[in-house]
Parts: structure tokens; C-alpha cells; sequence
């Protein structure tokens, strides 16, 4: 077993990740309790090789696998207590299963609680229900994290999308490929530095009133699309300066050669994403629209052939008549 708590390696003027701090401390923690035990204990041995497991997944910035390493040990630690830690650790998880999402949550309940809910009586004779129901757990929490992964390596991806079609899009201005005015590389690209800046102050605005009591599996989500929001910004300008010039809608007194109108809406666009998705749904409405329109009429038509019937004609103003002239009096003689 290495002694010493691990080493965050990061450097100092850089600030360290919040996960690697987070086991960082969490192993730290528990070396120190693993410390306490028994030296003559079977089962620390086994213990010690978990958090070696874990100390060289953090080190490898492999944070989950750290953390069911962490969590394993934890468990071992667990399973050879007293029985007064035992029946604390049945109260936790007992009131930690609100937490849990399931079938888990019902396992969890029926593990430690009886058909009233409440605890079972001298749970600590019945340790392996505890330590069952913390494995169901520590199960949800990798689950959580690995949701969580899957969902950064997706938001990732779209992140390098979207930048290089900014810096191909600007590529393209600058070498005056694109038509007027989108060749102006002097407008392009303060088009996409204002909608950054726009993109940064909505990020600022709502880290300003963000509620920190909020899960941490949401927070860590929350945290990459902030890194993400400047790069959503910068599209969102770009897209706007375009339907814009193709005067999809009708904003201000609109002058492509205007740029200070030009990088308003780019900051506009930039701060709210709402502005430039919702211009372009009213187009994908318009045109859905227009083609159920053409469908209702085509089925019509199929379903009166079907029926042996023929369309129904236009109906035809009929030629109005000329007014009888008036009858005299001398003619009815």
C-alpha cells in the first residue's frame, strides 16, 4: 500500500478539476480511516489494494473508475464495522433512497425496511442487507456518471463542430469567397466576437442567480455547456446576420452595411438562442404548412378517383340575363 495521500498535479496557476479535487479528497479521507483500523485485520489488506486501484485512476484522470474503486473499498470498510456504524449506515440509506431513481429505490427500501417503511428491527444481525443496499447506491451514482459521460462526449463533438464551421465560415470571408456581404471579413468576424460577448453575458447573468442546492450529476452537465455557450453564440450571430440578409424577417431599419445594427443583432442573437431558433421554426412551420396543404389536396383527389367519383368541378358564374323591359299599359290593351 502507498503511504501519503495523493498529489493533485495540476499546476499551480491553473486551477485543478473539481472531480480530481473531489476524490483527491475523498481518498485522502479514507486512507485516513483505513489508518484506524486493526493492522491484523484480513480484510485490510484487500481494502489497501481498492484505494491503490483508485490512487492510480486518479492519477490517470480516470475519474469513475476511481470512484468504484473508492466506493468498493468504502463498502469492504462497511461490511467489518461495529454494529452501531452498521445501523447508522442503515438510517443514511434509508433516507438517501429519495435519491434514487427505479427499481433501485424500491430494492434499497425493501432491503432495510420493513412493510411499514420503517427500519428493520436489530438490522445490524442482517449486515449484508446494508451492504446490498449500499452497493444499489453506489450502482446509481456510476450510472449517473457514466449518463453524464455519454452526454459530454456528445456535447463535446457538437462543440468541435460548431467551431470549425466558425473558423471555415471566416476562412471563407476572408479569402472573399462568399458573396456580399458575407466577404467583409472586417463584419464576419465581429459578428461572431458580438455574439460571444452576448453569449458570455447570458452565461454571467445566469451563473449570477443559478441555485448551488441543485444536484451535482445536473451541475456537472451544466458545467460544459457554459463552455459550450460562446461557440452557440457565435452560430447563432452568423445565422442571423444571414437570414437577416435574406430578409426572412424584418428587424430594425435593416442596412448590411450598417454595423452597428449588424453587431446589435449579433449580440441580440448571441445572448438568446430563443431569438434565432424561434425565426427559424416560423420558416420550417411556414413551409410544413404549405406542404399539408398540397397532401390534403392530393389525398382528396386519390380518394374521389378511388371512389369512382370525379373532381369536383369549379363552380361557373352563369351570364346574368338581361331585365325584361317593363310592360305597358297599352300593350296588356
Amino acid at each position: 500500500m502507498t503511504q501519503g495521500a495523493p498529489v493533485d498535479q495540476d499546476r499551480a496557476w491553473w486551477p485543478s478539476h473539481p472531480e480530481r479535487r473531489r476524490l483527491n479528497g475523498a481518498i485522502g479521507s479514507f486512507e485516513i480511516k483505513l489508518a484506524q483500523v486493526d493492522p491484523g485485520a484480513a480484510w485490510k489488506e484487500a481494502a489497501a489494494l481498492y484505494l491503490d486501484r483508485a490512487r492510480a485512476h486518479l492519477r490517470s484522470r480516470n475519474y469513475h473508475e476511481g470512484w468504484i474503486s473508492l466506493q468498493a473499498a468504502e463498502r469492504l470498510v462497511l461490511a467489518n464495522s461495529d454494529d452501531e456504524t452498521i445501523e447508522l449506515a442503515a438510517i443514511e440509506l434509508r433516507h438517501e433512497a429519495a435519491k434514487v431513481a427505479g427499481w433501485r429505490a424500491d430494492a434499497i427500501e425493501d432491503l432495510i425496511c420493513n412493510q411499514q417503511g420503517e427500519l428493520r428491527e436489530n438490522i445490524a444481525a442482517q449486515r449484508w442487507r446494508v451492504i446490498r443496499a449500499a452497493a444499489l447506491r453506489d450502482d446509481q451514482f456510476q450510472t449517473n456518471y457514466f449518463k453524464i459521460q455519454l452526454r459530454r462526449n456528445h456535447l463535446f463533438r457538437l462543440f468541435l463542430l460548431l467551431l470549425a464551421s466558425i473558423v471555415i465560415t471566416l476562412l471563407l470571408s476572408s479569402c472573399e469567397i462568399l458573396p456580399a456581404p458575407f466577404n467583409n471579413i472586417g463584419t464576419m468576424t465581429g459578428v461572431v466576437l458580438f455574439g460571444v460577448l452576448g453569449a458570455s453575458l447570458s452565461v454571467a447573468r445566469g451563473l449570477l442567480v443559478a441555485d448551488i442546492s441543485a444536484r451535482i450529476p445536473a451541475q456537472q452537465i451544466g458545467a460544459f455547456v457554459i463552455w459550450m455557450r460562446p461557440a452557440i453564440g457565435a452560430a447563432a450571430a452568423l445565422i442571423s446576420f444571414v437570414l437577416l440578409n435574406a430578409k426572412v424577417f424584418k428587424l430594425f431599419d435593416w442596412d448590411p452595411q450598417q454595423p452597428t445594427i449588424i453587431f446589435t443583432v449579433a449580440i441580440v442573437a448571441g445572448y438568446s438562442e430563443r431569438f434565432i431558433v424561434g425565426a427559424i421554426e416560423k420558416i420550417a412551420d411556414g413551409e410544413d404548412s404549405r406542404d399539408d396543404k398540397k397532401d390534403d389536396k392530393k389525398k382528396k383527389k386519390d380518394r374521389q378517383k378511388a371512389e369512382g367519383k370525379a373532381p369536383a368541378a369549379e363552380p361557373v358564374n352563369p351570364e346574368p340575363k338581361s331585365p325584361e323591359p317593363p310592360i305597358r299599359q297599352d300593350d296588356r290593351k
